[in-house]
């Protein structure tokens, strides 16, 4: 495990200028994030310099017109800067809030950030997302009406999707991130039922967007996961979806190496458990001709090796 993960370290390294965008999935700041943690596995402190280095052009790029993005906007970056403050690879004066201009983008006006983002490619409840890693970073810096907003506007993007249903635009990843969301902050949500309801309509339009095929092997992993944490109050419509999700699961496959490399950021943000099913050997093989291919290979193909990388030593931690 040691070599390969050398091996992915200079690789990146190597294709440092390939890498321009500053977000998390595709960008500096998740090559930061691999490189912080792999110095301190290693004890090697150039990668730790080049991930300071990267982390200051990333600071650099922070600006309003980035995607509020969770996966490559200005909330992936917030997601970075938690993490390595939260692990203490970086500190902060106690007078200065770093994350303040995170906070104001994602968080002080909850409803146009969702309508920055969702018409993008992907567009998930980025402000919810990024509200439940800064409660993990620090729950007492935060703001009781950020929770009250977030919840509001998810009830808001539930009732939009409805109305979406016929138009064949119900998708699973935004179902999701919602869901997610709102599992999470169970306990503050004034009204239970009125949270029940809202699951309740969210797995509902969960069953639509499978149905439309929107969804990815990464959002049936997602949602057989949150399907778990539901009550047991709501389990005939749990079992429903999860009837439809294992259908549809019959045809991909969330433990081999492919799924791994080309999710591994989607699991890192959600902190979803590693279902590896391929041996280490196997694994290794894979990732050696993924390292041969990257200078020739697709798009954000760096990027990729970094989460690659974040999962080996995640794994490895848990092995010892």
């Amino acid at each position: 495990m040691e070599k390969i993960l050398l091996q992915i370290a200079n690789t990146l390294m190597a294709n440092l200028a390939n890498t321009t965008t500053p977000g998390l999935f595709n960008g500096k700041t998740g090559i930061a994030l691999f490189f912080y943690r792999y110095a301190r596995l290693s004890g090697k402190s150039a990668y730790e310099d080049t991930a300071s280095e990267l982390l200051d052009e990333v600071f650099n790029a922070l600006n309003p017109a980035l995607s509020p993005s969770m996966a490559d906007g200005i909330g992936s970056i917030g997601y970075g800067m938690e993490t390595l403050l939260k692990e203490r690879f970086i500190a902060c004066d106690p007078e200065e809030n770093i994350l303040e201009h995170v906070d104001k983008a994602m968080l002080d006006n909850v409803h146009n950030t969702w309508l920055k983002e969702r018409n993008s490619p992907v567009p998930l409840f980025s402000s919810g997302l990024y509200l439940l890693s800064r409660m993990d970073y620090d729950r007492n810096s935060i703001k009781s009406e950020w929770i009250t907003d977030i919840i509001y506007e998810a009830q808001s993007i539930i009732k939009s999707i409805v109305g979406e249903i016929l138009k064949g635009k119900v998708r699973l990843p935004t179902l999701n991130s919602v869901l997610f969301t709102v599992l999470s902050l169970a306990d503050y949500f004034p009204d239970r039922e009125a949270w029940k309801s809202l699951v309740r309509s969210i797995l509902s339009l969960s069953v639509h967007a499978m149905n439309q095929q929107n969804f990815t092997a990464f959002d049936l992993s997602l949602l057989r996961h949150m399907l778990a944490l539901c009550p047991p109050a709501l389990t005939k419509e749990t079992e429903w979806t999860e009837n439809l999700v294992e259908k549809n699961s019959n045809c991909t496959k969330d433990g081999d190496c492919e799924y791994w490399y080309e999710y591994a950021w989607w699991n890192i943000l959600y902190g979803t458990p590693i279902r590896m099913s391929v041996p280490h050997p196997l694994l290794e093989d894979y990732i050696r001709k993924k390292l041969q291919s990257i200078y020739f290979e697709e798009e954000n193909a760096s990027s990729k090796l970094a989460a690659l990388g974040l999962q080996l030593m995640k794994i490895n931690s848990n092995e010892q």
